[in-house]
């Protein structure tokens, strides 16, 4: 694989999101909502995730894979110290025209959201729905 593809080993399957949306703690940006929840440690070694861009939100699928590939690169960044979560990353602002500095909004949105998962926010109390 290329090295900047996305291995299934990283990816949150269906069973994870639906156990994240029910017990993982949940932090928001202004662009990104996360929910984050410790992974079981016999099923992987590090950090999952997975994506969602709602298509009411973004009706371009083209900049819903924009968003996408941002969210992945800074996962990327970020996995390496990263402690053995999965998290859902949601998109929930109103979109931006994805120029130079939507990206970099978007961006620092979602760093800094990463960096409160490694700072250990996850000493708040879960979203309970």
């Amino acid at each position: 694989m290329g090295k900047n593809s996305f291995p299934s080993s990283k990816r949150l399957d269906q069973r994870g999101v639906q156990q994240a949306l029910r017990k993982g703690r949940r932090k928001q940006g202004q662009v990104f909502e996360i929910r984050s929840i410790s992974a079981a440690e016999e099923k992987t070694r590090g950090a999952r995730l997975a994506i969602s861009v709602p298509k009411r939100l973004l009706k371009s699928a083209v900049r819903r894979n924009r968003v996408k590939r941002l969210v992945r690169e800074a996962f990327r960044h970020h996995s390496a110290s990263a402690r053995p979560l999965d998290m859902l990353i949601v998109f929930r602002a109103k979109p931006l025209a994805l120029g130079a500095q939507e990206k970099k909004a978007y961006r620092m949105d979602i760093d800094a959201l990463f960096a409160g998962v490694e700072a250990g926010f996850m000493t708040s109390r879960p979203h309970i729905a």
